[in-house]
């Protein structure tokens, strides 16, 4: 039973009996349990819906890894026949969402970083031309004082063509300096506008680096709270005041979640990122023995799962992951807003028609040979 429902659950019962909140989850636990004993959750399958690329990417599989392969279309089949409760390992990502929040705070960060390097060697190059336009005028006017200096001499000496020549020479060097003046300020202009647009953007990048440590250090806090008091709670471990306040444990559990959630709310606006919708949930292949391959999907429409991402390889699972997720809420919410079509390309009401693709000629879907 997943901690969120738990937690609920143990809410309403305490509203209902007025006993501590850790006797209320102890006994939805226990209650949970016994059900579970006696009776099975029901089975009911999904259909499955995915886009041309997960597509491409299942056909692909079967030829660069036929085992892999297998585990992923073993899992997608019990999917199909027993919906989330089956044997393949299924999670929802909602735990995953602040991870995934405090990755892309660092990506914005890094990418901010990276922006700020590319200005300062914007900077660094007006800067070099200031100083070689300054070199050049200091030399134009240098070759006018020796080519003024020749034509005054050639017209003291009565040579008018060579003094021509001299006047012609010191004309075009005037006009180039004259140009080069112009030019002078302008470029110093823009490099103290460079100059000043770095130290802005060095300001918020900083400014940006302590909120995100700040926010991360609060998620890590809360999160670590939250556990320690779920496990005491699970554990029926006493709270540090020995337990004469039993209320005292569902207050502070209900503090570090609101902690918790106010956390994740800054984190969203510190990005501009929409809230998490409901519903990511993730399918993973030959779990436990298996944890290279992640397939992230949504129960949209109800009743069929929609594959929205994967991740292949345990470097892609480690490094990736984090980014999968947000880029799997925006497509969720594409998809709900129906402005996503290309997500459900190809479905499949059943194994069977999912088997008559990928791997005909296997027999009956409905057999257990194929699926172990």
């Amino acid at each position: 039973m997943p901690h969120d429902k738990i937690r609920a659950a143990a809410r309403e019962r305490r509203a209902k009996t007025g006993e501590p909140y850790t006797a209320a989850r102890r006994a939805v636990i226990s209650e949970h349990q016994a059900t579970g004993a006696s009776n099975p959750p029901p089975r009911d399958g999904y259909a499955l819906r995915m886009s041309d690329e997960i597509h491409d990417w299942l056909t692909g599989l079967r030829r660069s890894g036929p085992s892999a392969a297998l585990r992923v279309a073993n899992a997608l089949i019990i999917l199909m026949r027993e919906g989330a409760s089956g044997d393949p390992v299924v999670v929802s990502a909602a735990d995953s969402w602040p991870w995934a929040l405090a990755e892309a705070l660092d990506r914005s960060y890094q990418q901010s970083l990276e922006r700020l390097t590319t200005l300062r060697r914007g900077e660094a190059d007006a800067a070099m031309l200031v100083r070689d336009i300054q070199d050049q005028v200091a030399e134009l006017a240098a070759a006018q004082a020796t080519l003024d200096e020749l034509h005054r001499r050639a017209v003291d000496a009565g040579r008018p063509q060579e003094a021509a020549q001299a006047a012609g020479k010191l004309a075009t060097l005037q006009q180039q300096a004259a140009e080069a003046r112009r030019l002078l300020p302008r470029m110093i202009q823009a490099r103290q506008r460079l100059r000043e647009r770095v130290q802005q953007l060095q300001a918020r990048a900083e400014a940006a680096r302590t909120r995100k440590e700040a926010l991360k250090a609060s998620h890590v806090a809360a999160r670590g709270s939250l556990w320690a008091r779920e496990a005491m709670a699970t554990l029926g471990v006493p709270d540090d005041d020995g337990d004469r306040h039993p209320e005292a444990g569902s207050e502070a559990t209900a503090a570090d979640e609101a902690r918790l959630a106010a956390v994740t709310a800054q984190m969203e606006r510190e990005l501009g990122q929409e809230p998490r919708p409901e519903g990511l949930m993730e399918l993973w292949p030959g779990a436990p023995w298996h944890t290279d391959i992640r397939i992230v999907f949504a129960l949209e429409p109800p009743g069929a799962a929609l594959l929205i991402a994967v991740l292949e390889g345990s470097d892609a699972v480690a490094e990736q992951y984090p980014e999968a997720v947000m880029a799997s809420a925006d497509v969720l919410r594409r998809v709900r807003a129906g402005q996503a079509p290309e997500a459900a390309t190809h479905a499949y009401d059943g194994p069977r028609s999912f088997l008559e693709e990928f791997y005909p000629g296997t027999g009956d879907p409905g057999a257990d040979s194929f699926s172990q």
